[in-house]
């Protein structure tokens, strides 16, 4: 068993893996370079196996053909890192740990209808009194997500650098943002945040089919996730146009040694 920079291994390593695989673009963004992580494979040079845990929760992907003792090898020395969130319905499922903490039932949205025209009228008519900013070195900092932008990736001026947010803004303050996360293999995972003050006014699909746009432009395919129980979250998925998602969940596991 052997440790990687997986951005070294990045094309042997991403055929192991289902392209299709819950939370796929943590994945591969992790393979792109664009997302720290690490991983751990039997062979270097021609890898039957990978086992992949991204910086960002602990997101753990499991790839290709391995044995038994290894799956619980390289899970405990994934603990040994942090905590690790599984697939629950991987096909090692049944050699997963016992000692888990809880489960996270998600949805995965990676199918948006386009052509809608409700979602143009996101781009033709703005709230009264609001327009919508590009995220930039100013606004960065005042981000309700700067904190969650950090550990993606490594610092504000990389996320600036390679990735996409714009803010619904009403005179100088953001009422809502949206954030493009994990870049890899043709999709993108982004989400969105409302100011507390002024949920449940629409502001969020704003925000976010702004940013769908851009990242369409950049010839990207969008994916969203949230919890199950998120009810606001799925709604925004629904107004921009996500529909049929897919429910899945993860198994979780504190780091060794806490708790």
């Amino acid at each position: 068993m052997i440790g990687i920079d997986p951005t070294q291994y990045s094309e042997p390593l991403r055929i192991l893996f289902a392209p299709n695989t819950p939370d796929h673009p943590r994945l591969f963004s992790v393979l792109a370079g664009h997302h720290p992580g690490t991983a751990l494979v039997d062979d270097v040079t021609n890898p039957n196996w990978c086992v992949l845990r991204s910086g960002w929760i602990g997101r753990t992907f499991i790839g290709g053909q391995i044995d038994a003792d290894s799956v619980t090898q390289a899970i405990a020395l994934m603990r040994q890192q942090g905590p690790v969130h599984l697939d629950k319905n991987d096909p090692y499922a049944g050699l997963f740990p016992a000692d888990q903490i809880g489960e996270d039932a998600r949805f995965a949205f990676s199918g948006r209808l386009t052509g809608r025209p409700s979602f143009e009228t996101f781009f033709i008519r703005l709230p009264e009194g609001c327009r919508i900013r590009p995220v930039d070195k100013e606004l960065v900092k005042r981000c309700l997500w700067s904190a969650e932008l950090l550990p993606v990736f490594g610092s504000l001026k990389r996320y600036l650098e390679i990735s996409l947010g714009f803010c619904l803004v009403k005179e100088d303050q953001i009422l809502s943002e949206a954030h493009a996360f994990f870049w890899g293999n043709g999709f993108v995972e982004i989400g969105a945040i409302t100011g507390e003050a002024y949920r449940g006014l629409g502001y969020a699909p704003v925000a976010t089919a702004h940013l769908i746009r851009a990242c369409e432009q950049r010839g990207y395919s969008t994916f969203w996730s949230c919890d199950i129980e998120h009810t606001a979250s799925v709604s925004v998925a629904n107004k921009v146009g996500y529909s049929d998602p897919c429910p899945y969940t993860l198994k979780v596991y504190r780091k060794l040694g806490e708790g």
